[in-house]
């Protein structure tokens, strides 16, 4: 086998293991870059998720204790109602009160319909 054929056959088999080396190099690296990508928006992902869960809960929190006064509110009997239906609707000395007097059941229902529309 000639000299030169030898020289060719090692400049080749030197430039394919070059080749084969810068490619496989080139390939982590970019490999890499990929996966600092990857973890980077799951790390952004997992931020943006729990400061979602953060904010819910926050508002959860704050309509709890809105519910809560106003239920609290709703319970409650105001002094104006409390001495409405107390009040004497006659003569002093008499024992009949407001609460006390007879109400037919359609003029109730309508009461109850006319409240349910507001």
């Amino acid at each position: 086998m000639p000299a030169w054929s030898i020289r060719l056959t090692a400049a080749l088999v030197l430039l394919a293991g070059a080749a084969g080396y810068g490619y496989h190099h080139g390939a982590a690296r970019v490999q890499a870059r990929w996966d600092a990508k990857a973890r980077a928006e799951q790390a952004a992902a997992d931020t943006a998720r729990e400061a979602d869960r953060l904010r819910a809960r926050a508002a959860e929190t704050r309509y709890e204790a809105q519910r809560a006064a106003i239920a609290a509110r709703a319970t409650q009997v105001s002094p104006e109602v409390r001495h409405a239906l107390h009040a004497p609707i006659c003569q002093p000395g008499a024992a009949l009160e407001l609460g006390d007097v007879p109400v037919p059941a359609a003029v109730l229902q309508r009461l109850h319909d006319a409240g349910a529309d507001y």
